[in-house]
């Protein structure tokens, strides 16, 4: 039996324990064919591009819905084991956005959304498990939704879990981009001068912290190794 065909029996049966309904598997397969088409086309082509990317957004809200009695992540699940029969067939007819990888004796070959198709398919799935209707997502003056505004809120709602996940991760990443902007805005200050005796006092001052700083957190390292050692 040929890898190919032992990967599509392995996701036939997955599919088939998920029991999910309805999946719009031509669609999107045109969509992901339409988005490859255009991708080396000229910059006009980037509209048709981006309207075959809210289909797959689309698409998938439609298959939550039509899967509305399942629980989310199950519906997620069934989204993505879907799409890997799909990958394969556009990697075997050569989309740009799939990668084939052939099989190695028992092993199946298997395929992967690459570039811009993976992002696509990445927001799609975005848009069931935070339960987004891609057509609510227009706002901020921006007109009709798009695949930009259903993006925007796929990553908002991503960034939030992350938040929430791990409060102290997001307290140091929101203390290194405060950080980031005060010296973005002190360089753009004092550059904005355009008096280089004021650019070297602040680039001397600032050398003069990295030193110190420097050598106190060398001064805490040694102080916590002395402390495991005894």
């Amino acid at each position: 039996m040929s890898s190919n065909k032992k990967a599509g029996i392995k996701s036939v049966q997955k599919k088939g324990e998920l029991a999910l309904v309805k999946f719009p598997a031509s669609k999107i397969r045109q969509a992901f064919t339409l988005m490859a088409e255009t991708a080396n086309a000229a910059d006009s082509s980037n509209e048709s591009r981006q309207a075959a990317a809210l289909d797959v957004c689309m698409l998938a809200h439609e298959f939550r819905l039509s899967n509305s009695k399942a629980d989310i992540g199950t519906v997620a699940d069934g989204w993505r084991e879907h799409l890997k029969g799909i990958t394969m067939e556009l990697a075997v007819a050569g989309n740009r956005f799939a990668e084939l990888k052939p099989g190695d004796g028992d092993k199946a070959a298997t395929a992967k959304l690459t570039g811009y198709g993976n992002n696509v398919a990445s927001i799609a799935k975005g848009c069931i498990e935070f339960d987004i209707d891609p057509a609510d997502t227009a706002g901020d003056g921006e007109g009709d939704a798009s695949y930009r505004s259903v993006r925007k809120q796929v990553e908002a709602k991503r960034a939030e879990a992350r938040r929430d996940a791990d409060p102290d991760a997001a307290k140091f990443a929101d203390a290194v981009e405060s950080l980031d902007d005060t010296f973005a805005e002190l360089r753009k200050l004092i550059v904005g001068t355009g008096d280089v005796l004021n650019v070297n006092e602040v680039q001397g001052a600032l050398s003069d912290m990295l030193a110190d700083v420097t050598a106190q957190l060398l001064e805490q390292s040694d102080t916590e190794a002395e402390a495991k050692a005894a």
